[in-house]
C-alpha cells in the first residue's frame, strides 16, 4: 500500500520494514526512507518474579559472552548491528545507522537470518 501510494507512511521496526522491504520489493528497495519516530521501551509480563529472573539472567549471560551480538549480527551483519539494540549496555555499542548497503546484499533465509558465506 505504501509503495502504490495508498498510504503515506507505515510503522515498523527497521528490521523489519527493510526485511520486508527486500523480500517483497527488492527492485524498488531504493524509493522508501526511513527514519527514527520514537525509540520506545518495550517490556515484557512475567507471572512470577522468579521466572522474570530467570530471564534477567540468561539475557545477562547472553550479552557477556558475546552470544547477544552474535544473534543480532545474524540479521544485521557483522559491526551493522544499530546500537538502539544495546541501549543498556556500556560502553556504548554498535551503529548509529547501520549500513543499508550491508544489509540488502546479504543474502538471507525465510526468516530472515543472514545465510553463512
Amino acid at each position: 500500500m505504501l509503495h502504490r501510494q495508498r498510504i503515506d507512511f507505515m510503522e515498523a521496526t527497521l528490521l523489519s520494514g527493510l526485511y520486508l522491504v527486500q523480500k517483497e520489493l527488492p527492485d524498488d528497495k531504493e524509493a522508501f526512507e526511513y527514519l527514527e519516530w520514537i525509540t520506545s521501551e518495550v517490556g515484557l509480563e512475567f507471572h512470577s518474579q522468579a521466572l522474570q529472573q530467570r530471564f534477567d539472567e540468561g539475557l545477562a549471560l547472553l550479552k557477556k559472552r558475546g552470544t547477544y551480538r552474535k544473534i543480532l549480527e545474524n540479521y544485521w551483519g557483522k559491526g551493522n548491528v544499530p546500537q538502539a539494540s544495546f541501549l543498556d549496555m556500556y560502553p556504548v555499542q554498535g551503529v548509529y545507522f547501520p549500513d543499508l548497503d550491508q544489509f540488502w546484499r546479504a543474502p538471507r533465509d525465510p526468516v530472515g537470518r543472514i545465510l553463512a558465506p
